[in-house]
């Protein structure tokens, strides 16, 4: 009997042990940050090797590292980024986030703020004008993300939804646009489209110029 009870308390010990180690191993895991770009999906490489596509968990390994990183993305300027281990402490358990610029513009335009809420319009509408709707909404969400109450981003979600005839999704966001910006000078052309929509007329698809 006596021998069963050490038995059983020295396996508690080391499941105990076992514990113990696991905590401790978290405590000294290397900091993290997500790093992303508008649009997701661009490919990363450093040097010759590739890193993979956006979004990409990057870690701090080593503090004194410096990273020079390249994306690229069908129909973008490709980019540089330098991250340093340092950035990524300082960043810990957030994103870093880079904007690229849409081929359309000229090369030696200067690389796109991700809070520079009129670049980030003049791209989302440059894509939505040749009907990139898809890329352009990434760039129309995240002038909302920075300031909820843009009603560029709005409006500009709004002609991409109905351009790829998704009704309920243009809708909603001609509303916000109107929640937010219900003085603008178009404001009572995009009640008369809530309206129509709301009739079950058909939400104007393919005329960006009509707003």
């Amino acid at each position: 009997m006596l021998q069963k009870v050490l038995l059983v308390l020295g396996l508690g010990a080391l499941a105990c042990g076992c514990t113990a180690e696991k905590v401790s191993l978290a405590k000294v895991a290397p900091p993290e940050v997500i790093l992303e770009t508008v649009p997701a999906g661009a490919l990363v490489s450093e040097g010759d090797k590739q890193r993979g596509s956006t979004p990409l968990v990057f870690s701090a390994d080593d503090a004194t590292a410096i990273h020079q990183l390249s994306f690229k993305a069908q129909g973008y300027h490709a980019e540089q980024m330098t991250v340093s281990g340092q950035d990524v402490v300082q960043h810990k358990g957030e994103r870093m986030l880079l904007v690229l610029r849409p081929d359309a513009w000229a090369a030696s335009e200067a690389a796109i703020d991700p809070d520079d809420l009129g670049r980030l319009g003049r791209a989302g509408t440059t894509l939505s004008r040749t009907d990139r709707c898809p890329e352009a909404l990434q760039f129309f969400k995240r002038m909302a993300q920075v300031d909820p109450r843009s009603g560029a981003a709005y409006k500009g979600m709004g002609i991409c939804f109905a351009k790829m005839n998704k009704r309920h999704e243009a809708l909603q966001a001609y509303k916000s646009y109107l929640l937010v910006a219900p003085n603008a000078p178009d404001a009572d052309k995009v009640r008369e489209i809530v309206s129509r929509a709301e009739g079950d007329i058909d939400i104007p698809g393919r005329k960006p110029s009509d707003l």
